[in-house]
Formats: C-alpha cells, sequence, structure tokens
C-alpha cells in the first residue's frame, strides 16, 4: 500500500504539560524529554508537516534548533513540526489518513479510543514500542509478554520494538533500534588524540547490566592513557561540549550496555570524528546497518545468566583491545564505516523514512 498522510498517538511524555512547563519557567528547568521523538521525529519532513496529524501538542523544545550544553538528549531537538490535533478532530482526521501510528506508551483510554476508531474505518494500525525492556531477557513466557498487552490483528499489524530479543522479529514484529541521532545537534571539532579510550556515564548498578560495570572496569585498570568518567547522578554530568570534545580526543569510544543493549552513545560516537566504536554483541535486533565486529565496531561477547548480561572473559576482551590500539589504521577504518552507517541508516530521518517504508510493503 501506499502512505501519504498519518495519524500518530504519541508518547505521553512527549505530550505539553502546563503545570511541567511553568514548573520549568519558575525554577530554571529543562523542559521534559523523550527519546521517542528520536524515532518518528523526522515523519512530517518525510511525508511532509501536512501529512502528519498528532493527537496533541509538544513542548516547544522538541522544535528548537538550539539548545542547552547540559542538555543530554541533542537529538530530541530540532524536529519538524507536525499539523496537531485536539482529540475532537479524530473522527475528521481518519476519514483523510491512510494509517495509524500509536505509541505503546501513549495515554492508555486514548489509545484504545483511536484503535477502535481506525478499525471502523479500515485503517491499519502500527505501534511503536521504544522503552527499555530488560525483564525480556532469558523470559521463559516471553512470547506473551514481547507485545505487551497489544494483540496482532485486534489491535495492530504491524508492531516496531526498540528492545527485541534476537530471534524474535517476523514480518509482523520489526527491530526498531539502535537509538537514532540527528546530526545537525551535534558540534564535533576534530581533536589531537591524547587518549586511548573515551567512556561517560551514569553507574546505575542496580539497573544496568553486570557486563556495564565489568567492561568499565577492566579497562580502567588494565588499558593505559584512558579517560574514564563515571557519575552517581546528573548532578555531576559534563556539559556536551565536553563531551564531544573528550570523545574527539579519543581512539576508542566504550559504549557498554545499559538496562538494555541499546545506548544513546551507540550513533552517537558514529559523528565524532575518527573515534572507533567498542561495545557489546548486540542482543536484541536492529536495523540496518548492523552492527559487524572488525568492520564498523569493536564487539565483546556477553552472555546470559539468570537473565542478565555478563562479560564473556576479560582478558579476551582486553586483549582484542590492545591488538586494535597498536593498529590505528584498523581504528580509523572501523570509525569510518561506522560513520558511514550512521549516516546512512542511524539518523532521525532515516529512522522515519524505514517506519513509513516498512509499513507501505507489509501492509
Amino acid at each position: 500500500m501506499t502512505i501519504d498522510k498519518i495519524l500518530l498517538v504519541p508518547s505521553r511524555r512527549l505530550l505539553f504539560n502546563y503545570f511541567e512547563f511553568i514548573k520549568s519557567k519558575v525554577y530554571r528547568q529543562e523542559l521534559p524529554h523523550h527519546a521517542e521523538i528520536q524515532y518518528a521525529g523526522d515523519l512530517p519532513s518525510v511525508l511532509g508537516p501536512d501529512n502528519v496529524f498528532v493527537i496533541g501538542q509538544y513542548y516547544p523544545s522538541v522544535f528548537a534548533a538550539n539548545f542547552p550544553l547540559s542538555c543530554p538528549y541533542p537529538s530530541c531537538h530540532g524536529a519538524t513540526r507536525p499539523t496537531f490535533i485536539k482529540r475532537k478532530q479524530i473522527d475528521k482526521t481518519l476519514r483523510q489518513i491512510d494509517a495509524v501510528i500509536i505509541s505503546a506508551i501513549g495515554e492508555p483510554d486514548l489509545i484504545a479510543q483511536v484503535i477502535k476508531r481506525a478499525r471502523r474505518f479500515n485503517l491499519p494500525v502500527a505501534i511503536l514500542d521504544i522503552p527499555d525492556y530488560d525483564t525480556l531477557y532469558g523470559d521463559p513466557d516471553i512470547d506473551e509478554h514481547l507485545t505487551l498487552d497489544f494483540k496482532e490483528g485486534r489491535d495492530y499489524d504491524i508492531y516496531f520494538k526498540k528492545d527485541l530479543p534476537i530471534g524474535l522479529g517476523t514480518d509482523q514484529i520489526l527491530p526498531f533500534g539502535p537509538i537514532p541521532v540527528r546530526p545537525s545537534s551535534y558540534q564535533f571539532i576534530k581533536k589531537r588524540k591524547t587518549k586511548s579510550v573515551f567512556y561517560n556515564g551514569r553507574k546505575r548498578e542496580d539497573q544496568s547490566s553486570p557486563e556495564r560495570a565489568q567492561i568499565v572496569e577492566a579497562v580502567q585498570e588494565k588499558i593505559p592513557d584512558t579517560n574514564i568518567m563515571t557519575h552517581d547522578d546528573r548532578s555531576t554530568f559534563i556539559t556536551n561540549r565536553q563531551y564531544w570534545d573528550f570523545l574527539s580526543q579519543a581512539r576508542v569510544a566504550l559504549s557498554p550496555s545499559g538496562r538494555c543493549w541499546d545506548s544513546f552513545r551507540h550513533c552517537e560516537v558514529g559523528l565524532a570524528h575518527n573515534v572507533a566504536i567498542m561495545l557489546p554483541k548486540p542482543f536484541i535486533e536492529t536495523c540496518g546497518p548492523p552492527i559487524r565486529d572488525g568492520r564498523n565496531a569493536i564487539v565483546y561477547d556477553v552472555v546470559l545468566r539468570n537473565r542478565r548480561y555478563y562479560l564473556a572473559d576479560a582478558n579476551v576482551t582486553l586483549q582484542k583491545l590492545k591488538n586494535y590500539l597498536q593498529k590505528p589504521a584498523e581504528l580509523e577504518r572501523l570509525a569510518k564505516n561506522w560513520r558511514q552507517d550512521v549516516l546512512s541508516g542511524h539518523t532521525i530521518e532515516a529512522r522515519s523514512r524505514y517506519l513509513i517504508n516498512a509499513m507501505q510493503e507489509k501492509l
């Protein structure tokens, strides 16, 4: 089918909240962010602003090209403004469109209402499911939990899931990671390479896979000339300018998993100048171009035990990293390839096109 016009039910965390807006002004806080805008934020660019209807209203910061350098999520800005509608306009809009896209974490009553009405108009429905689901790893009842309470045929025709464990993709359930980026939000400057490895992130040992702490500790202890920065909370976060410069000064960026395999870092690294990425072997299905060990990344093995991922072999992983650090040309090749892959397939525009193209092909 051909899709020219869509209706989108967004994450409730993206919708304008007057109380949060006033609080941000009084306390000079940043407005709320939500990564869903990174997956579908360029649908208005792909289809045209007049062809993407969104129920509700986003925060104005979503469309701002400029953002505070303390903002940890640069790609959550710079989106193209869609056509916003009110709930009373739903039926009128459904008569004009070709398909409906619904966030799995939208307002529940609105989701139910739109699905019911979309079925009345014989419109296909796609679900976007982008939260972290570490509870799925090793889940013996994963088939019951994979699509939450949504049922194929009744509620959706196609399902896009960011945290889709390996082997569980189907013609109707498609991958949606890794988290894409908006290149224009980043201001990397070419820097002299003064560090072997750079890592910046929160510890979150109670939430993250054990692999994260294991690889960070191993690299910090055994690899010379690293810049390893860990934080207990956001109070010690560095600015984006510092982050970009520290990243550009390194030969390798360490990007371990958090609660799940995916991370904001993965694709951000591809935008820096000649920085190779080192990350765990994917344990979720991803959109292309894929991570390939030795082609666009340094990949290390992890193992699943008791439904959590652990570093498979620290000694093997460290030796692999040491070997690459002795071959600058190889690191530059990996960095160049990952940059090309990010720019071709892991930008917000590319992910938005993937969404529409997959719907047109599968529906």
